[in-house]
């Protein structure tokens, strides 16, 4: 195949999935700005895009398309001795967004090792 036709071929897949964008699902616990924060995207930009008229108006389990699709977070591996807490004050957010983003529904149940999103 040509390099041309080649090039053209992936700069065609490149942009086909940056326009897709990422679709999050939401969780128990979340809201429109604890999704709109991970994702660095305001609450009317989200209500826009997924045709939100009431944002108190999501479900579990609904998906949401992100536009710009540029998350945020970091993962965070946590160490003995850390709580949701004292990770929220090291990264300026609060305890609550981090479990309600990670799933997490007791506080108290965070392990050493662990891998969450912050």
């Amino acid at each position: 195949m040509h390099p041309l036709r080649i090039f053209l071929l992936v700069l065609i897949a490149a942009t086909t999935a940056s326009l897709e964008g990422i679709v999050h699902v939401v969780k128990k616990g979340e809201n429109l700005t604890i999704i709109s924060k991970a994702y660095n995207v305001s609450v009317a930009e989200l209500k826009k895009v997924n045709n939100i008229e009431n944002a108190d108006n999501i479900s579990i389990g609904q998906k949401l398309e992100i536009p710009g699709s540029a998350p945020r977070f970091v993962d965070y591996k946590i160490r003995h001795g850390d709580s949701l807490s004292s990770i929220a004050a090291r990264h300026g957010v609060k305890a609550k967004e981090i479990a309600a983003f990670n799933g997490i529904r007791d506080f108290n149940k965070i392990r050493a090792g662990q891998v969450i999103k912050v």
